[in-house]
């Protein structure tokens, strides 16, 4: 798979995954890209911002950090361009006094990348991320073949129940956000996240790189799905049903409908998101950067969660999430901690 065009890494997405970074715009950015003779030969997405706790990360806007390369390089080519990087990354971490950092290693050709590499060489840790996508070069008729048996009369309930409409690029108005953000509210039963920050969600859309489904029953919204989608993979973002309809099969129909719009979108793949088990979690799901070595375990919520994700077919792909601390910082969260329990 093409990371590059995981939906993350597109202009607008992350522009809205740093509305949920305290000073998420305030960030510096060392991005750069590699280039000799005119051609570019690797190229870093990454950005130095505040946690909440008022440690510098480097991160992108919250999310992984990108590693581009040119896959056609030569070896001398490629050598040296992953010197050059290696050398920028020195420089950043030696200027900046950097807590953390994230990276996802997408192990094309069952490999690790470069930086991958890199960065456990400086003391890195890395664990397991566990997705589950679906390969949409299958006919659409092959694609519900593969959904659990239970779950074709669910997504025929939807169909059938719920007159679900698709907003993308070409059909979606402001108001049609203020929807699905209403409904949000209700839902939630309070405010969770800035209006400027369901403003953005609207510019994906506008830009291609993300599309809205909501789903009325009975002629009331009762349920919605935002997905953000790219030129080669879609991926299951947010979704929201009233609760008093919780014993109805509100997400089935729409998340089908979204499977089959991406494909027919020219989507490659359909990425469903986290999987989760009994004894394993994804480090990522639970927000867990201060401890680099500790994974909690899911909750029965989670479980569920990706049991339903299940449901809808596809195979199970595993990234490597790989994080790196300052051991400076390192040793005094470890003092931190003492000093509580003897407290």
């Amino acid at each position: 798979m093409d990371e590059y065009q995981h939906p993350y890494y597109q202009p607008f997405t992350q522009r809205w995954h740093k509305k949920f970074e305290p000073k998420g715009d305030e960030v510096d950015d060392f991005s750069f890209v590699i280039v000799e003779n005119g051609v570019a030969f690797a190229g870093v997405l990454v950005m130095l911002y505040l946690d909440d706790q008022g440690n510098h990360k480097l991160s992108a806007s919250g999310k992984p950090i990108l590693f581009l390369e040119n896959r056609n390089a030569d070896y001398y080519d490629a050598q040296r361009a992953y010197q050059a990087v290696r050398e920028e990354f020195d420089r950043i971490l030696e200027k900046h006094a950097t807590a953390a950092m994230i990276y996802w290693d997408f192990l094309k050709s069952q490999e690790m990348s470069f930086l991958g590499q890199y960065f456990l060489e400086k003391g890195a840790f890395a664990t397991p991320y566990i997705t589950r996508m679906i390969d949409l070069s299958e006919t659409e008729e092959q694609l519900h073949q593969k959904l659990r048996k239970s779950f074709k009369s669910l997504v025929n309930w939807g169909n059938n129940n719920l007159a679900i409409k698709i907003f993308d690029e070409n059909t979606i108005t402001p108001s049609d956000i203020e929807k699905f953000r209403l409904l949000h509210l209700k839902v939630a039963g309070r405010q969770t996240r800035s209006q400027e920050s369901w403003d953005v969600q609207y510019d994906m859309v506008v830009n291609k790189e993300a599309f809205l489904m909501l789903g009325d029953l009975n002629n009331e919204l009762a349920t919605g799905v935002f997905m953000y989608i790219s030129k080669r993979l879609c991926y299951y973002g947010t979704s929201v049903s009233r609760r008093e309809l919780f014993d109805k099969p509100m997400s089935h129909g729409l998340l089908w409908k979204s499977i089959v719009y991406a494909k027919n979108k020219g989507c490659k793949y359909f990425e469903l998101g986290e999987q989760v088990y009994p004894r394993q979690a994804n480090k990522v799901s639970y927000g867990v950067y201060e401890d680099v070595s500790r994974i909690y375990a899911p909750d029965e919520k989670a479980l569920n969660i990706a049991t339903f994700k299940r449901g809808f077919g596809g195979n199970t792909v595993v990234r490597l999430d790989i994080r790196w601390q300052n051991n400076i910082f390192s040793n005094q969260n470890r003092e931190q901690c003492g000093a509580s329990k003897n407290a």
